[in-house]
């Protein structure tokens, strides 16, 4: 299929919804129709995309306006706290909130307008996400809290052949603090399926969020996320997100530094075997002075694997006072698996601390060595360097439940792919 009937295709539910639907989004999911056609699809002209392969994308999906109870027991062990989506939409069944939060369906059209305006100048996934945009979803932090959140995206063999576009918008009040765990996963293979997951968010001044972001999928499954972030005076965020399976990943992440004080950690993994692939794109915009962010991404492929990292730093010349760093580490299991790295500095003031890099290579053979010699085999050499290498990526979370949680989901990971075993002589 080329890109011409893709789009067609992927706008063809739209063109059969017509007018049905909340007459006060009609005009909103007119203006995402119109951006998705004039844009097209990225091709490998467009450096962000140059390394984004989109041929499983078939183009030929339906589109489910209601959704459905999520049915049998959930893949994972929920949080006490949680909010689920299945198969792109929201289930109140299985979702339980405590106090300091409120979430709530938006389908008016001046509930939007923030949303409109942030997503202003996005990509085509953006457009497409618009053009079925029904209802979005508020999160609202009112308090400062420690208890980690779960908010859990699960799709199963209904979804073979469907798309979902999830919208939420995630708002944390003045001074308040919060924690995300944020889970996609499909269920079991599926032939073809799109889901296209946007997330906005705001921290007011002094507001505290940590957000773990985990993906672990089946073939089939074409998951694309994307994280808006806008963070006020003294206000911190950090952000890690792990791609731990799955043949594909588009993940994609911008942050402005709108206040002084204005701080976000960014850390990246991906761990990747036979065919798997993701991409991970970040942009840190430092729109006001005395604002801060590190990024530390890491990569551990093997066989035929693949994974593109590009980061950007932007200061403006009017933004002074600025500390920056970013790097990105990978480690290849094997010959036949492939990193591209592209960092990229975008500096216009002299008053500034940024620095960046890229490392590609393989394990040190002199720990592998060492290991070997005191009674480990290979295996279990190569993941106890690699849970050593990987953790680091979990250094923007500070709260320690959610830190333990996503340490674990990490270990089997690492476990599937480089084998089992006990961990030590």
């Amino acid at each position: 299929m080329n890109d011409g009937d893709a789009l067609e295709a992927l706008l063809a539910p739209y063109k059969a919804l017509g007018q049905t639907g909340p007459d006060s989004l009609h005009a909103l999911r007119s203006l995402g129709a119109k951006g998705f056609a004039d844009k097209g699809l990225p091709g490998r002209k467009d450096e962000a995309w140059k390394y984004t392969s989109l041929k499983g994308l078939t183009g030929s999906y339906a589109w489910k306006s209601e959704g459905e109870r999520f049915p049998g027991t959930p893949p994972v062990d929920l949080l006490d706290q949680r909010i689920v989506f299945y198969n792109g939409h929201w289930d109140k069944t299985l979702s339980t909130l405590g106090p300091g939060y409120r979430f709530f369906p938006l389908k008016e059209e001046r509930d939007f307008d923030p949303l409109t305006r942030q997503l202003q100048g996005e990509d085509c996934f953006t457009d497409l996400a618009l053009t079925y945009c029904r209802e979005a979803y508020r999160l609202e932090i009112e308090e400062r809290g420690e208890r980690p959140l779960g908010i859990y995206h699960f799709m199963d063999k209904n979804f073979e052949g469907t798309m979902a576009h999830p919208l939420l918008i995630v708002h944390a009040r003045e001074k308040s603090k919060a924690h995300l765990f944020e889970f996609t996963s499909s269920t079991e293979d599926l032939g073809s399926a799109l889901y296209n997951a946007h997330t906005l968010i705001t921290l007011g001044q002094g507001a505290h969020l940590d957000h773990v972001r985990i993906f672990k999928s089946r073939k089939g499954l074409m998951p694309f996320s994307k994280v808006l972030a806008q963070i006020h005076k003294e206000a911190r965020y950090g952000n890690a997100a792990l791609a731990l399976g799955g043949s594909f990943l588009r993940n994609d992440l911008r942050v402005e530094l709108l206040g002084e004080g204005a701080h976000v950690s960014l850390g990246g993994l991906y761990v990747h075997d036979t065919n798997e692939d993701s991409s991970h794109v970040s942009l840190i915009d430092h729109k006001a002075p005395k604002t801060s962010s590190r990024q530390l991404y890491k990569g551990l492929l093997n066989h035929h694997s693949h994974a593109f990292f590009q980061g950007t730093i932007v200061v403006g010349k009017d933004q002074a006072d600025i500390e920056s760093s970013q790097l990105n580490n990978n480690i290849l299991l094997s010959d036949t698996a492939r990193v591209d790295s592209r960092p990229v500095l975008e500096i216009g003031h002299c008053d500034v601390k940024c620095t960046h890099g890229t490392t590609i290579g393989q394990m040190d053979g002199e720990q592998l060595f060492y290991l070997r010699s005191r009674g480990f085999d290979e295996s279990k050499a190569k993941r106890f360097l690699a849970r050593g290498f990987c953790e680091e990526t979990l250094f923007p979370i500070e709260n320690e439940s959610l830190h333990r949680l996503s340490a674990d989901y990490l270990e089997r990971s690492i476990l599937e792919k480089i084998g089992d075993g006990e961990e030590g002589p």
